[in-house]
């Protein structure tokens, strides 16, 4: 697609704007067991071979304490937190939206 280029999606499920919304919730007791395995006492995420650490609340609980010393290295969420703000205004005409990885 060129720069520029934008794209509406056009089927159903798609609201006004062309973006398509998730009506997909999550349940522990049905889906936990198609994401996670047991392996040397410790959940483990089923869907990839390659990711080997643990999903468990040891894990979570490391991965908030990472999460708190990179934002208080860093001095907030992100670098640059005043140019983001800026692209990130309203445009009127203009609908913007953001991928989270």
């Amino acid at each position: 697609m060129a720069e520029g280029a934008s794209y509406k999606d056009s089927r159903p499920d798609a609201d006004e704007t062309g973006t398509r919304v998730s009506t997909y919730s999550y349940q522990s007791t049905r889906d936990a067991p198609k994401y996670l395995r047991e392996a040397h006492g410790r959940s483990i995420n089923a869907l990839s071979d390659q990711y080997f650490l643990p999903t468990d609340s040891d894990e979570w609980t490391r991965l908030d304490k990472q999460h708190t010393a990179i934002i208080l290295g860093m001095g907030g969420l992100y670098p640059a937190a005043e140019q983001v703000k800026a692209i990130l205004q309203p445009e009127p005409g203009n609908a913007k939206r953001v991928l989270d990885l």
